[in-house]
């Protein structure tokens, strides 16, 4: 029966290369970025619906 991968990883070093960034590098490239605000839905703008849906 064939392997559902074919090619054999001997070592971690043949998924990670030298040019890969470091955690430490990929932490900082980032610096900038700031969450998002998200609106949250009142409860007054929400209306109920009065009639049950008909099947």
């Amino acid at each position: 029966m064939p392997a559902a991968c074919d090619s054999v990883l001997e070592d971690i070093e043949d998924i990670v290369s030298a040019e890969d960034l470091k955690p430490h590098d990929r932490q900082f490239v980032r610096k900038n970025v700031f969450p998002k605000v998200r609106k949250r839905n009142s409860q007054k703008n929400i209306q109920p619906d009065d009639d049950p849906p008909s099947d």
